[in-house]
C-alpha cells in the first residue's frame, strides 16, 4: 500500500463516446473528496465521456490502475491524434499525419515497422 496523498486521486476510463480515446484510463488529483463530487463529478457525468473507475486511492494504486489501459486503447487513441480530422478523405481514406503517429505511438514504446505501416496505408491516406 503506498504513501496516504493529501489530494483526493481519481482515475478515469474514457467512453465510446470519447471516440478513438475509448478504454484509456488516466488520473488526476482533486484537493478534497467534497470538491469532486460537489464540483466537478457533475459535469463529468453530464458530458459522458468518461467514467470513474477508482476514486480515494493512493498515486501508487491510480498508476497501478492507469497501467492496466489495454495496448489497443493507446493505439487507437494515437491514431485519433493523428487524424487530420478538417482535411478531405482522399480515396474515401480518412488522412492520418505518419509524423504525429510516429512520435504519438513513440511515446507509448511502439516503433512500426514496414509491415506496420503498409497495414496502416490500406485503412488511412497517410500524410508526410
Amino acid at each position: 500500500m503506498g504513501e496516504v496523498d493529501a489530494r483526493y486521486n481519481v482515475v478515469f476510463e474514457y467512453t465510446e463516446k470519447a471516440g478513438g480515446y475509448a478504454g484509456v484510463k488516466f488520473w488526476t488529483s482533486y484537493p478534497s473528496k467534497e470538491e469532486f463530487h460537489n464540483e466537478h463529478l457533475p459535469e463529468i457525468e453530464a458530458k459522458g465521456l468518461m467514467k470513474v473507475v477508482a476514486e480515494g486511492v493512493t498515486r501508487e494504486e491510480a498508476m497501478e490502475e492507469h497501467s492496466k489501459t489495454p495496448l489497443d486503447a493507446h493505439i487507437r487513441a494515437c491514431i485519433d491524434e493523428a487524424m487530420l480530422k478538417s482535411a478531405p478523405r482522399i480515396g474515401g481514406k480518412p488522412q492520418l499525419s505518419k509524423f504525429v503517429l510516429d512520435m504519438q505511438l513513440q511515446t507509448i514504446g511502439i516503433n512500426l515497422d514496414p509491415h506496420g505501416w503498409k497495414k496502416l496505408e490500406s485503412q488511412f491516406h497517410l500524410v508526410e
